[in-house]
């Protein structure tokens, strides 16, 4: 009775090892199968790699590009490398194959967040906006928690003119991220373009805060004041702007407008022209700049002419008094 007992046993104890094994088996096949990207590197393609990414670190983009090609050329599978190369090129604004090489990444690892993310960001600046935003969404799906995601859904929803959402996404990546400048900024633009420009100039206020050389908060800001009717600030704004970045026809022209305004007409006039000096066919600065001319006509000879009357008088009365009293 005993040693069937103790038989019985070993087979409980057999069928429990059986058990896990059979477990774990299970566990590794669907790994594979939700991650089927699983893949040995080629050992040979490794200083290639490497070497492109110190090129990227040190800025040199297009050595980088060719040392990812080196790698590629060993090992095409290298997702990580197909990514990393996509990112050189989008760094030298050669946006349509920065996004080709993103989707050789994705094709080897679907799962690959940082890839889906730099797509939409490359294809923001290809101006297609909607496929930015599935491919940003794919991002997010994968990797919530990467600011950059969120920051370039933003943008791809503002350019979209879907303002409110696109302030909920700079939302979530400010959350992430507290001193992340551009997201703050992103979020003045969609908050100015809803019209709420109190909220906006406070959201540039931020940004500048964090990074105080940044023009796009100091122009976004300036716009922001002049569209509260607050010119003077707003030509400070500018001025914060152009002294960072002196090559911004836009805000010349805007700077123009605010001056405009406070009937400063002569330094408008002077603002339009650095804009159109940077880009001649910028048209608001023309249009603008012929209303200021005319205004500047208009307004001269009521600025000279209670002058010429004080120095008439004061002429007058000097002459008095170098002359003798009548008798």
């Amino acid at each position: 009775m005993n040693h069937n007992i103790e038989h019985l046993d070993q087979r409980f104890q057999q069928m429990e090892i059986l058990s896990k094994v059979a477990f774990f088996c299970g566990l590794f096949l669907l790994l594979l199968i939700l991650c089927p990207t699983v893949t040995a590197y080629d050992d040979r393609a490794v200083p290639f790699y490497n070497e492109g990414l110190n090129f990227v670190k040190l800025g040199q983009y297009t050595e980088a590009v060719a040392s990812f090609d080196k790698a590629i050329s060993i090992d095409p599978n290298d997702a990580e490398a197909w990514y990393n190369r996509g990112t050189a090129l989008d760094y030298l604004g050669r946006h349509a194959e920065a996004v080709t090489s993103f989707d050789k990444a994705i094709a080897i690892n679907p799962n690959l967040a940082v890839a889906w993310s730099n797509r939409g960001a490359a294809l923001n600046e290809l101006g297609r906006y909607s496929d930015a935003l599935a491919s940003l969404d794919k991002a997010i799906a994968i990797n919530p928690n990467n600011p950059l995601s969120w920051y370039n859904r933003g943008n791809a929803l503002y350019s979209l003119g879907r303002n409110s959402e696109a302030v909920a996404s700079y939302d979530k990546a400010i959350a992430i991220n507290p001193i992340f400048a551009e997201a703050w900024t992103g979020r003045g633009d969609a908050l100015s373009k809803l019209g709420q420009n109190i909220e906006a100039v406070a959201s540039y206020d931020k940004a500048i805060a964090i990074n105080p050389i940044f023009a796009e908060a100091w122009t976004g800001r300036g716009f922001a004041l002049y569209k509260l009717g607050q010119n003077i600030e707003a030509v400070a704004s500018y001025d914060k702007a152009l002294a960072i970045t002196a090559n911004l026809p836009e805000v010349w022209s805007n700077r123009g407008v605010a001056l405009d305004n406070l009937g400063r007409y002569t330094e408008a006039v002077a603002s339009y022209d650095k804009a159109i000096a940077i880009k001649p066919d910028l048209a608001n600065a023309m249009t603008n700049r012929e209303i200021a001319l005319k205004k500047q006509t208009k307004s001269t000879p009521l600025l000279y002419a209670p002058t010429c009357a004080i120095v008439l008088i004061v002429g007058i009365a000097v002459w008095s008094r170098n002359r003798d009293p009548p008798k």
